[in-house]
């Protein structure tokens, strides 16, 4: 794979939900004639983390350069369904996927260095679990979570936002 291909397959494993190294990692697979690499890197990337415009570009840059029309129109459909322009519109059942899917390999059980840091500094324990107003990020549903930030808050979960003072 070479030193480079290497690099960023490690960076891939190191950082899995980082879209710009599977877009790395493909361009290197293309200049290295690897094209069906290049196709799956990007819609891994794109299955891990479906609302990165970029990934999809670089996919359609990929499929038009071998003309494969029937995968563009593939693309395009897939892209439509998640980028919606009407940015009023209520969110779509597969935009509500792709954010859950988001947020699911997103979630790490390795707090960043520049954060355990700053938890050193302030006193508080890494491996503490993440709370916020009390509630542990590990038992938070994710579906809720998600319906809730892009619907509002309230209806069907009960989840109420507090007012006050910001």
């Amino acid at each position: 794979h070479g030193l480079v291909g290497l690099i960023l397959r490690r960076g891939i494993e190191c950082a899995p939900g980082d879209a710009e190294l599977y877009i790395a990692l493909a361009d290197h697979e293309i200049s290295r004639g690897k094209i069906d690499s290049a196709r799956e890197l990007l819609e891994k990337g794109m299955e891990i983390n479906p609302l990165h415009a970029p990934l999809y570009h670089s996919l359609a840059e990929l499929e038009a350069r071998v003309f494969n029309i029937e995968g563009l129109a593939r693309l395009n459909k897939r892209a439509a369904e998640i980028f919606q322009s009407d940015a009023n519109a209520p969110p779509t059942d597969e935009q509500l996927k792709a954010m859950e899917r988001q947020m699911k390999h997103g979630r790490s059980t390795r707090m960043p260095d520049g954060i355990t840091a700053l938890a050193e500094k302030i006193g508080v324990e890494s491996d503490e679990p993440t709370t916020i107003a009390g509630v542990s990020m590990d038992d938070v549903d994710l579906d809720s979570l998600v319906n809730n930030v892009l619907c509002g808050f309230g209806g069907e979960s009960g989840m109420m936002l507090q007012e006050g003072p910001m």
